[in-house]
């Protein structure tokens, strides 16, 4: 009876948190940080130090045909700094993934990576990142779509300000 008493104890913070934070059933929430790096961006002229929190949502669940079916979506944010002039931008975006397997192997996955870099000051460079990612492949096991993210800093653009 107590170890049943304190068990309920410690785990109504989690059913509550659950139930609070209005998750749908079978959607798995969690959060990670991803290490501090750095990259030159053309468009800048400039190396940037990245520092990231990412927020990952997510589903998986089968349908009768034996489709395997994983819903996965990303929402970034945390803070860009130029080394060599200490610009700032606010990182945030999102990023789908999709990805729906049959038994046979064929099946679908798909991503797309959508990131916005605001400036802290007014005025000054905003830059984002878009990229996609879809792999198709065919009952017979044949690879049919194949578009793999971009490698490297070329998929940063610059959205320069109309002054």
């Amino acid at each position: 009876m107590k170890t049943t008493a304190w068990l309920l104890c410690a785990l109504a913070p989690f059913v509550a948190g659950s139930v609070l934070a209005g998750e749908p059933r079978g959607v798995q929430t969690y959060e990670f940080s991803v290490p501090t790096n750095d990259a030159y961006i053309p468009c800048l002229n400039e190396i940037v130090s990245f520092s990231l929190s990412i927020e990952v949502r997510t589903h998986v669940f089968s349908t009768k045909n034996g489709t395997v079916h994983l819903l996965d979506n990303w929402t970034y944010s945390g803070f860009a700094t130029g080394l060599s002039t200490g610009r700032e931008w606010v990182i945030g975006g999102v990023s789908p993934f999709q990805s729906n397997t049959k038994v046979d192997g064929s099946g679908v996955i798909q991503s797309i990576i959508n990131q916005r870099y605001d400036p802290v000051a007014k005025g000054d460079t905003a830059f984002y990142r878009h990229d996609t990612f879809k792999i198709t492949v065919n009952a017979n096991g044949e690879l049919v779509v194949e578009r793999l993210f971009a490698p490297g800093v070329e998929e940063f653009l610059c959205k320069h300000n109309k002054n």
